[in-house]
Order: C-alpha cells, then sequence, then structure tokens
C-alpha cells in the first residue's frame, strides 16, 4: 500500500460522498418537490434533466479546469458548486430560480466526478486501482444509502425537503474545509503532466472512446433511472407513505454498498473486468424486469449487480489506455453520459404522462441490454484493432 497516495484517495472518496449524497437525495423528497411547485411530470423531470446537462458541461470543462488548477484545485470547485447549487435549491421558491440552482449543481455534479477520478488515477499504481475504485464507489453507496434515510428522518421529523436539502450544504462545507489540510503532491506532478500531454507516439483514441462512453452512458441510464424514480413508483402503484417507500431506495443501495465493499477488501483477480461487466449487465436486467412485474423486492436486488460496474468501468479505461486517454475516457464518459442522462429524464417525464410510471421505467432494463450490446462490441471488435495501431505506431516511432 506504499503506492498509494492516500491524501489524494481520501479527498476523492470525500468529495464522491457528498455527490453520492446530493444526486440521491432528489428521489425520495421528488413528490413533495412536484406539490410544492405543482408540476406536471414532464415539467418535474427538468429537476433531474437540467442537471444532466449541465453536468455534460461540467464533465467537458474538467480536463481543462484540471490543467488551470490541478485535480485538487477542481475537486473543492466541484464541492462549491454542489454545496451552493442545493442550498440554493433550498430557498427557491419559483421554478425559475429552481431551475437556475439546478444547473448550478449539476456543473458540480461533472466537475466533481471527473477531478475524484482523477485523484484515483494519479494516486494510484495500476495494480491497486480497481479495489481503490470500487472503494470509491463505495462512498458513492454509502452517501446513496443514507439520501433516503436522511429524508425518511426528515419526515419523521415533521421538517420538508428543504430542510433536507440545505444538509447538503453542510456536508460538503466540512468536505471543503477538510480539502485545504491536504498539499498537492510533488510525486503527483509528474503524473498530472502525463495526463496532459498528448504522447506523440500513439494515435487518436477519441472515437475509440466515444464509442466507450456510449455503454458507460446506457449503463448509467439504467441505473439513475431506477434510483430516481423508485420512491415515486413505489408511492404511486403501491400506495407506500413518504415514510415507507424511502427504505425500498435504501434496501438498493444498502446492496450496492455491500457489493462494492467486496470488490473493494478482495481482490478477485481470477475474473476479468470484462466478464463482471458482462455479468452484471445481464443480472441487473432480470432483476428489473422481475422488480416491475413480480415484485417491487427485486428492484432493490438490482443493487448488487450493479454494484462493482461503474468502478470496474474506470478501471477498464486505465487498463487499456495509457495516462493521457484514460483521463481523457473518464472526461469523456461522464460527459456523453450526462447529456444521455438529459435525455432519459425528458422523455421518461413525457413517457409518465403518456403511459404511466412502470411502462416509462421499462427503459432501465432495455438500456442495460443495449449497453451490454455496444461493451461486446468494443471489447471483442474495436479494442483488440485499437491496440494493433497502438502497438504499430510505437513500433514505428521505435525505429
Amino acid at each position: 500500500m506504499s503506492n498509494v497516495l492516500w491524501s489524494y484517495v481520501w479527498l476523492a472518496y470525500a468529495g464522491l460522498f457528498v455527490l453520492g449524497f446530493s444526486d440521491n437525495l432528489r428521489g425520495p423528497f421528488f413528490a413533495e418537490i412536484i406539490e410544492s411547485f405543482q408540476l406536471s411530470d414532464t415539467l418535474a423531470s427538468l429537476i433531474f434533466a437540467i442537471p444532466s446537462f449541465f453536468a455534460f458541461v461540467g464533465s467537458r470543462w474538467a480536463q481543462n479546469i484540471i490543467q488551470i488548477m490541478g485535480s485538487l484545485g477542481a475537486l473543492r470547485l466541484g464541492v462549491i458548486f454542489l454545496s451552493f447549487g442545493f442550498c440554493g435549491l433550498a430557498l427557491s421558491f419559483s421554478t425559475l430560480w429552481l431551475y437556475l440552482f439546478c444547473a448550478i449543481f449539476g456543473l458540480g455534479l461533472g466537475v466533481t466526478s471527473v477531478s475524484s477520478h482523477v485523484l484515483i488515477q494519479e494516486g494510484v499504481k495500476s495494480s491497486l486501482r480497481r479495489r481503490i475504485f470500487a472503494g470509491l464507489h463505495s462512498m458513492y453507496s454509502l452517501a446513496s444509502l443514507l439520501a433516503p434515510t436522511v429524508s425518511s428522518l426528515v419526515f419523521f421529523l415533521g421538517g420538508g425537503w428543504r430542510w433536507g436539502f440545505a444538509t447538503v450544504g453542510g456536508v460538503g462545507s466540512l468536505v471543503l474545509a477538510g480539502s485545504f489540510l491536504i498539499k498537492k503532491s510533488k510525486s503527483s506532478n509528474v503524473k498530472s503532466a502525463e495526463h496532459l500531454s498528448k504522447p506523440d507516439s500513439e494515435p487518436d483514441q477519441t472515437k475509440v472512446l466515444y464509442l466507450y462512453s456510449l455503454f458507460v452512458s446506457f449503463y448509467l441510464i439504467g441505473e439513475l433511472i431506477l434510483t430516481s424514480r423508485m420512491v415515486l413508483y413505489l408511492r404511486r402503484d403501491y400506495h407506500l407513505s413518504a415514510t415507507e417507500a424511502p427504505f425500498y431506495l435504501s434496501a438498493f443501495f444498502l446492496l450496492l454498498f455491500v457489493g462494492r465493499l467486496l470488490f473493494t477488501f478482495f481482490s478477485w483477480q481470477k475474473f476479468s473486468n470484462a466478464k463482471l461487466i458482462t455479468a452484471g449487465l445481464i443480472l441487473s436486467s432480470i432483476t428489473m424486469f422481475l422488480g416491475l412485474f413480480i415484485h417491487p423486492v427485486f428492484l432493490s436486488i438490482t443493487g448488487f449487480f450493479l454494484a462493482p460496474l461503474m468502478a470496474i468501468a474506470m478501471e477498464y479505461i486505465s487498463e487499456n489506455f495509457s495516462s493521457f486517454w484514460a483521463a481523457k475516457g473518464v472526461s469523456l464518459s461522464f460527459a456523453v453520459s450526462a447529456l444521455f442522462v438529459v435525455a432519459m429524464h425528458f422523455s421518461v417525464g413525457v413517457l409518465t404522462d403518456e403511459w404511466g410510471l412502470r411502462q416509462a421505467l421499462l427503459v432501465g432494463p432495455f438500456s442495460h441490454l443495449v449497453a451490454l450490446f455496444v461493451f461486446l462490441c468494443f471489447h471483442l471488435k474495436v479494442l483488440p484493432k485499437s491496440k494493433v495501431k497502438s502497438l504499430n505506431s510505437s513500433f514505428i516511432e521505435a525505429q
């Protein structure tokens, strides 16, 4: 473990904790926000769609911000956007201000997502990255687990969604203050320069990484449609109360957290990243279908099969690309997926108004089947050709 720059790791973990807490606090309070502003399902979907669009903007800016401020500075800026955006949401009394602060929050999502992953790439040697990435996403799962629990506690104490949203500002302020106790590592400066300088001996991998970003996008659509709409679905279709429905979401995040802990503390080296991704997408598609047509407990079980996917998807990039292209791949993955998530949230809002929430949620399992198809095409067809080009380019350069 001497190959790990722990200050970077813990700060990345803390940043993603704030992101996970804020990102998943909207779902449990979604019904109350709709009621407060008297929104249709289509207009209410903008509460998710606007942040997703500006997360795309933040993700695209993230590489430039890292180049100017460094990964530590970028993470601090991202946490500021997250905290300020949510405090603004808590104080909003018109839809205009609501959507404005959704945009600020979205910028924080994009910048924090990319910078936290780049901190891990800078601070951890390749042999440990899968486990450290799993730990990073365990923090997201832990925060996501706490979010519906906090919402239930807020309702139990007689508070509303505004009071719950204000807690994000407090959590973000603590992380921001703690970040200034960490000094930039000199050893990290060398790696950071690698991220920002395109290797002359390598061919351009941008098109290849865009295809990989499609896989990440369809995977995230399946996960986010479930976490953002599960509580609303249970309250409408199963008539559960505001305190009962979040427990199914809590169970989802508990299993997500447990699954990611297993990948943090155990190496699982006998299973390749490709096999784990394939198995996770197939099993999650099955449990989502069962959850929508048999019993909602299967929706909670889906969390366990989704557990390792995001961490492995990020480690897969580091495994197959150089430092520069791995960092670019992370940025592109979050940027492209943010655009797809915008379209998903708006489409689900329209589908819900037209056909009902259960039918709209079928987008989830179908998106994971599409993600599986894209990933297998990438892994079996595109990536081998890309590696051959890279090797040939390196050979010519050496001559």
